[in-house]
């Protein structure tokens, strides 16, 4: 029996919520966007070794620490998502993946095909929000 690949969430939306097509799906997209954010924190840290802090001029100083400063909350948002993706894919081995933290209701597809590392459902971030 040929296994059918998954490419887009909107090919499981007549499924039952959560089931293990899904469920692949999702740790599949997760587990590619931990690969690349792991390959874009090794390119940065390697810009950041090879950046020179020995700068004659002070212009030249003040740019540096600039980019300097730059790179290094580059390196702190993916280190950010990282975890995020790392709580995902926890999430996906002990069952709560796609359920809200605060209410227990579905997350919905469509949102965790945008965020698949959210842990909250759009009824959640209203309440919080007003």
């Amino acid at each position: 029996m040929e296994k059918m690949v998954i490419q887009n969430i909107t090919q499981l939306t007549d499924t039952p919520y959560m089931n293990k097509d899904q469920i692949a799906y999702f740790k599949n997209k997760l587990i590619q966007q931990k690969m690349e954010i792991q390959e874009k924190m090794t390119q940065l840290r390697k810009k950041l070794t090879n950046m020179k802090a020995n700068q004659p001029d002070i212009l030249d100083q003040s740019n540096y620490l600039m980019e300097m400063e730059k790179e290094i909350h580059a390196q702190e948002r993916y280190s950010i998502r990282l975890r995020q993706i790392h709580r995902a894919l926890d999430r996906i081995e002990t069952g709560g993946f796609g359920y809200c933290e605060y209410t227990g209701d579905e997350i919905g597809l469509r949102r965790l095909e945008i965020l698949p590392f959210t842990t909250v459902c759009v009824h959640a971030m209203e309440e919080f929000a007003s």
